[in-house]
């Protein structure tokens, strides 16, 4: 598969989106180019680019996709800033996680604040892990009532986790946070009221926090 290749998918799609063509997949390739224009796609509601060479920034162009539900750009070379969620009301997946590479040819993943996401009522899984997102926690992650699946751990976060992500909720399931240093406790009392409950799967943190 060759660039040249994802730019040929592109073509025929902007084609045929005309007939109600919902879902874009181009994930599992070698691609290296992002199609361009792809903010044009307005009724595109799931769009897959995990698993590709695609690298730099993802262009201002993407934020116009307000209809997606599902979108994963995961395990490629992104960098900077994470897009402008804000318009995408309908939002249940979203998946930037591992962009991040360690070792000789180090590479940052996505970089800056965490995105934007606390007006996305419908959001149920954000793996966003494995990046070198910094800064503080956002509080506004606490009206993401929806949430099953919340994963920060392995970037550069820091401050205390804020007493709002109490109001989370009982379909929380998964929820890390470690191999982030500079994040200290308490853990929001109603979730360790989900760790005893029996109800949270999986939480997983550095040892500077503690319910």
């Amino acid at each position: 598969a060759t660039a040249l290749t994802a730019f040929a998918y592109f073509v025929l799609y902007s084609i045929y989106s005309s007939l109600s063509q919902i879902r874009v997949d181009l994930a599992r390739n070698a691609f290296e180019e992002l199609p361009k224009n792809i903010g044009k796609l307005a009724e595109l509601q799931e769009l897959y680019l995990s698993s590709n060479k695609f690298e730099g920034e993802i262009g201002k162009e993407f934020s116009e996709l307000t209809k997606l539900r599902r979108f994963y750009a995961e395990n490629n070379f992104f960098s900077g800033d994470a897009p402008d969620f804000s318009k995408m009301v309908d939002l249940e997946e979203l998946g930037l996680a591992y962009n991040k590479v360690e070792g000789d040819n180090k590479f940052p993943g996505f970089e800056g604040d965490l995105p934007n996401l606390g007006g996305l009522r419908s959001l149920s899984v954000v793996r966003l892990h494995s990046n070198s997102f910094e800064g503080e926690l956002d509080a506004n992650y606490g009206a993401l009532l929806s949430l099953t699946e919340l994963r920060l751990e392995d970037n550069n976060l820091e401050g205390q986790i804020p007493a709002f992500w109490g109001f989370i909720g009982a379909s929380l399931q998964d929820l890390t946070l470690f191999q982030n240093p500079g994040i200290i406790g308490p853990m929001p009392a109603e979730i360790c009221t989900l760790v005893a409950a029996g109800n949270l799967d999986r939480l997983v943190v550095d040892c500077t926090v503690e319910c």
